[in-house]
């Protein structure tokens, strides 16, 4: 039980975004946006706002992120971060998106598919990279 109340301490801080939100973090158009929200039949939260708003834990659902890290206080800023795309760590480690959208189907870097779109966590990247 003490688990219990102590995970829903943990959700109840946590934030809820908006369409426009997740599309800034995702770097995604809302349209797609809204597709894999249907897609992935996120409930939005309850609440008084006038625009759907959704749970970040669901959001990190979607991302692949598993429930123990969601949960784990530490991890919370790094999971916070927008995401990553292909070009991004391409101008960061001067390389070709081709290049890092290669390693991540070879699974040389972690990465996730939302929509038709490659994403990384940067706290991820910087951990296997860190390693070479």
């Amino acid at each position: 039980m003490t688990n219990l109340r102590a995970a829903a301490r943990i959700t109840s801080n946590l934030p809820t975004l908006s369409q426009s939100q997740i599309a800034k973090r995702w770097q995604m158009d809302a349209d797609t946006v809204r597709n894999i929200i249907r897609k992935h039949h996120l409930s939005p939260v309850p609440a008084p706002w006038k625009r759907a708003r959704y749970s970040i834990l669901d959001i990190w659902r979607v991302e692949g992120v598993s429930h123990a890290s969601a949960l784990d206080l530490s991890q919370h800023s790094d999971l916070l971060e927008p995401l990553a795309t292909a070009n991004d760590l391409a101008k960061l480690y001067n390389c070709t998106p081709a290049t890092i959208r290669n390693w991540a189907r070879e699974s040389v870097l972690p990465s996730f598919r939302l929509g038709g779109s490659v994403r990384f966590h940067m706290f991820a990247i910087q951990e296997v990279l860190s390693e070479f």
